[in-house]
């Protein structure tokens, strides 16, 4: 009984072993088909991308608030002096200037919201052009878009705690609640 016992461990043992080996070898070779047929890398102020035999390197001024973000079949930057799409081709396809000092970028389907954290300056931009732009009366904690072109913004607010606001896309308040319990760090909306 005792010599059947072992047998059995060993058994299982070699059958571990060999399950966990073919679960490493099927990780890697699913790696190794995903990252062949597209990568992105983000590197010391480069930005490289890889479609099957397509490969695009181009050059970036990098800071610590630049914000990315994929719109479409772009990637989208978003840093002090403005926001930017780069195209597959490694070229600009659009950029708007502007003066942020803490830029937050926001992207849902055709919509992108850039905001400055800390400020009070709110853009909604539709392929590369400004759709709607509003100055709210408090700084800004956090924004985040939505699919349906409506917004969501987190500000301060003078004897609350923090007031969150969903605007539509002519600055008109839908929703405002103001928080006198909990600080408000973030807020998420359903698509309805």
């Amino acid at each position: 009984m005792a010599r059947r016992l072992k047998k059995d461990k060993k058994e299982n043992k070699k059958a571990s072993a060999l399950i966990l080996i073919f679960v490493l070898v099927s990780i890697i070779i699913v790696a190794l088909y995903y990252g062949s047929q597209h990568t992105e890398v983000f590197n010391q102020g480069a930005i490289t991308r890889t479609d099957e035999d397509i490969r695009a390197t181009v050059a970036v001024n990098v800071s610590n608030s630049t914000q990315y973000a994929s719109y479409r079949n772009l990637v989208v930057m978003c840093d002090n002096n403005g926001v930017r799409a780069l195209g597959t081709d490694a070229n600009y396809m659009w950029q708007l200037d502007m003066n942020l000092n803490n830029p937050m970028l926001s992207v849902a389907d055709k919509y992108i919201l850039v905001a400055d954290r800390g400020g009070k300056d709110i853009t909604v931009i539709n392929s590369g052009k400004v759709i709607h732009s509003q100055k709210v009366l408090d700084n800004i904690i956090s924004t985040k878009a939505t699919s349906s072109g409506n917004y969501i913004i987190i500000s301060e607010e003078p004897y609350f705690k923090g007031k969150v606001s969903v605007k539509n896309l002519r600055g008109e308040d839908i929703f405002v609640y103001k928080s006198g319990n909990a600080y408000v760090l973030d807020a998420d909306i359903s698509n309805d």
